[in-house]
């Protein structure tokens, strides 16, 4: 194999390494009725990935693709808009021209493949069957903090910043909905075992800046997704695939109630002391402000193929999905919420 095309399949590699799961990659294989066992990445990679590669079963196109499809679902906060003019704004010619302007045509035909690039970056335009798509990948920095030495009562402290690649991706449907999903941030906050800060507001404002051309934030209005915050809780005794960790509610005086399970896999909706106590906070005066759920796996089920965590809150138009998951997945979770919104 030439050498040019061993560094490009050693970063592709890399790139879905950090953009995917075991569970995910073995799921491709399978697919593809390919050996797929292993139990940590170097296997997967020496004994699936790599023969696989060069018995040519699958091409580094195929891994591109996958590489590509990983990066876009799940481990992100998603902020819903809604638009009139989804067709104008999705127009093929219209696009273009705003892209070949930019000198940055090509991505149509050919996706950009880099790694963490010295400004956000819009590496791919495309069209779905209902939608229109563009990709941006940009650098961020995580700080470690590492003690260095100490002198009498104090100690001397380095800041490491460490750069990583973050993948932002906006779909426009058909529909004139649109759902802006950004890369989560490393964070130790946590509301109920799960991630919900930083927020997320300069990113989604930097977003709107990069793609500012082509989807002009005016058109749009946030799509709040109260309703769906509401209908899920209250309707939470006939859904048995739904399973909540932490409820935070706030009346019209500011005053907030959270309710949290002590376990994991302990169920809100299913304790029927709490859940009377959380149904008497939340009344016509409150409003659900946080909730955090799973949408459950249940056997013989084919969607979702696991456990589906989903956390709803922050803005108005927020949610989040911790985990990375399938394509699948993430579209189920995306349906059941929208239809609980209506």
């Amino acid at each position: 194999m030439p050498q040019s095309n061993i560094r490009e399949i050693r970063f592709i590699l890399d790139l879905l390494q950090q953009h995917s799961t075991l569970d995910l990659v073995r799921s491709f294989f399978k697919g593809r009725g390919l050996p797929h066992s292993a139990t940590a990445w170097a296997e997967l990679e020496n004994q699936r990935i790599l023969p696989a590669l060069e018995s040519g079963k699958i091409t580094a196109q195929d891994l591109l693709g996958l590489t590509r499809e990983r990066e876009e679902y799940g481990r992100q906060h998603i902020f819903l808009y809604q638009t009139n003019k989804a067709k104008r704004l999705s127009d093929a010619t219209r696009v273009k021209g705003f892209l070949r302007a930019r000198g940055i045509a090509r991505i149509v035909e050919e996706p950009l493949l880099i790694d963490k690039p010295s400004h956000p970056t819009i590496v791919e335009a495309r069209w779905e069957e209902n939608a229109f798509v563009l990709k941006i990948v940009k650098t961020r920095y995580i700080e470690r903090h590492e003690r260095q030495s100490e002198h009498g009562d104090s100690y001397t402290m380095k800041i490491n910043r460490i750069p990583t690649r973050a993948v932002h991706v906006i779909r426009l449907n058909s529909t004139g909905l649109l759902e802006m999903r950004i890369e989560s941030h490393a964070t130790s906050g946590f509301f109920g075992r799960a991630r919900l800060a930083p927020r997320y507001d300069a990113d989604v404002t930097e977003a709107w800046e990069i793609t500012a051309e082509i989807l002009p934030h005016e058109d749009f209005e946030e799509e709040s997704l109260a309703h769906a915050k509401s209908s899920l809780w209250k309707n939470r005794k006939l859904l048995k695939d739904v399973q909540y960790s932490g409820v935070k509610v706030r009346n019209q005086k500011g005053n907030v109630v959270v309710f949290s399970t002590g376990e994991m896999d302990a169920n809100l909706s299913t304790d029927s002391e709490f859940s009377s106590a959380i149904d008497t906070v939340y009344s016509k005066e409150s409003s659900c402000e946080r909730s955090n759920l799973r949408f459950l796996h249940e056997d013989g089920a084919a969607l979702p193929s696991r456990d589906i965590h989903v956390l709803i809150g922050g803005r108005v138009n927020e949610f989040a999905i911790p985990g990375l998951c399938s394509k699948d997945d993430y579209e189920y979770a995306l349906g059941r919420l929208l239809q609980h919104n209506k």
